[in-house]
């Protein structure tokens, strides 16, 4: 029954292939458990006999030696069981009526696909492999001179498709060498956006596999990029050093490290800083070239974020949101932070060095048990319009997260103090956050970042 299923769908293929002839196709070949029959993918074979009119690809592929059976990387022979088909004896009984059936030309069709050199066309991958549980898979190699938008997810190696367009790359599910692996061949001038979610560690990293050997510092020319932990297993933030130690970003305009686990993370500071260090000494400019910077939940003190601020003075947008269940030394937004950020406020600063003084935009979410307002105050009084300008335009746009018991408590003199502000060019709006009756502890966790 599998195989005049199979044959259906062939006939199906074929007939699409042969109507839309030179058209680009949109394709999509899924290989869940049971659908790789004897070894062999005979549509995805067809499929790729048309590489060159592939317009977009969604690759959902096996795991193991199928996947390597699937690509042409490894011959098709051995048992249904290596395989990965699941079979009935009457799939078998049938199965070998037919084959004894099958012309030279049939059984030419059912061979391994010899995987395409090009995808001229290609302007957008997805691929994800099901499972990774072999380690000695090989790695397809093909060009890609046009893609414009990659989406990984559960990969255990890296690609090179020496495409000049690259826009946007979303890694997911992968270690910290399959990104790296990735991120080293990102074209100049495309601001290309990198996604990362869920960088892990793998314990055979260290080995003596080319693959899983330490990568030296290099240079990526990505634009934007940000790294999100969105799962607690093997110890994310590990694998996240791993990446920021080894790149050197010379064209980054948007930083954001996020932290959406249950434990509470250090965050990197050192190793950030370094990376920013190395970057601004690499681009044309030779100055910081990162515009937008966001760290969400991450534990750190406020002389550490005044540090990372030091590095980015074109810094016009900021984000910090401060983990949650934290204790009060591990709170960055402290009357002390916001006092370091007030114009003229510092003996160790001129003016002109304030903390990033193009900031137009600032979002924060304060978790202390009673927030800095007087300070807060001062910070964005101090950003204010000049008086004596003729211009209207606004300074500087705020949004405010805050407990709610602490905005009942200043509620008054505040919107006084926001609507006043608001004439001079700083637009504040606040949110304020209900407490909850049952507030679930966040685990403590404490992590050393190593060099």
């Amino acid at each position: 029954m599998r195989k005049k299923t199979l044959r259906s769908l062939e006939n199906l293929v074929d007939l699409h292939l042969g109507r839309s002839k030179n058209s680009p196709l949109y394709v999509r070949w899924a290989c869940p458990d049971g659908i790789c029959y004897d070894g062999t993918f005979p549509i995805l074979s067809k499929l790729l006999e048309h590489s060159s009119r592939w317009y977009t690809a969604v690759l959902l592929l096996p795991d193991g030696k199928a996947l390597e059976i699937a690509l042409g990387l490894r011959d098709g022979g051995g048992s249904s069981e290596e395989s990965g088909g699941e079979y009935t004896d009457e799939d078998d009984e049938e199965g070998d009526e037919e084959k004894k059936k099958e012309s030279p030309k049939e059984k030419a069709q059912t061979r391994p696909p010899t995987f395409p050199e090009s995808f001229p066309l290609l302007q957008e991958l997805e691929m994800k492999l099901l499972q990774d549980d072999e380690r000695d898979m090989s790695s397809p190699s093909f060009r890609a001179p046009n893609l414009r938008k990659l989406s990984i997810n559960t990969f255990g190696y890296g690609c090179n498709f020496r495409s000049k367009f690259l826009e946007e790359i979303t890694l997911s599910f992968v270690t910290a060498n399959t990104t790296l692996e990735y991120l080293k061949d990102v074209p100049a001038g495309t601001g290309c956006k990198v996604h990362i979610v869920d960088l892990f560690t793998l314990d055979f990293e260290n080995d003596d596999d080319d693959r899983f050997i330490d990568f030296p510092t290099f240079v990526s020319h990505l634009g934007a990029l940000t790294i999100t932990a969105a799962t607690d297993f093997n110890e994310p933030e590990d694998a996240t050093l791993k990446v920021i130690r080894n790149l050197t970003l010379p064209d980054v305009e948007r930083l954001e490290i996020v932290n959406q686990i249950s434990s509470v993370q250090d965050f990197p500071v050192e190793q950030i800083v370094s990376m920013l260090q190395r970057s601004a000494k690499s681009s044309p400019s030779m100055s910081s070239t990162l515009r937008h910077l966001c760290i969400d939940r991450y534990r750190m003190r406020d002389n550490e974020l005044v540090t990372v601020l030091e590095h980015t003075p074109a810094l016009t947008s900021l984000a910090m949101r401060e983990a949650p269940g934290g204790d009060a030394d591990n709170l960055p937004l402290t009357e002390e932070f916001f006092s370091d950020l007030v114009v003229g406020s510092s003996e160790d600063r001129g003016k002109e060095e304030v903390l990033v003084p193009n900031l137009a935009r600032l979002e924060i979410e304060m978790h202390s048990e009673e927030h800095p307002w007087d300070s807060l105050y001062a910070f964005l009084e101090s950003r204010r319009r000049p008086s004596s300008s003729e211009n209207s335009s606004l300074v500087l746009k705020v949004g405010l997260s805050v407990r709610g018991p602490e905005w009942d408590r200043v509620r008054g003199t505040w919107e006084k103090k926001i609507e006043e502000l608001g004439k001079s060019g700083v637009e504040v709006k606040v949110v304020e956050r209900p407490e909850k009756k049952k507030v679930e502890k966040r685990v403590q966790k404490k992590t050393a970042w190593k060099k």
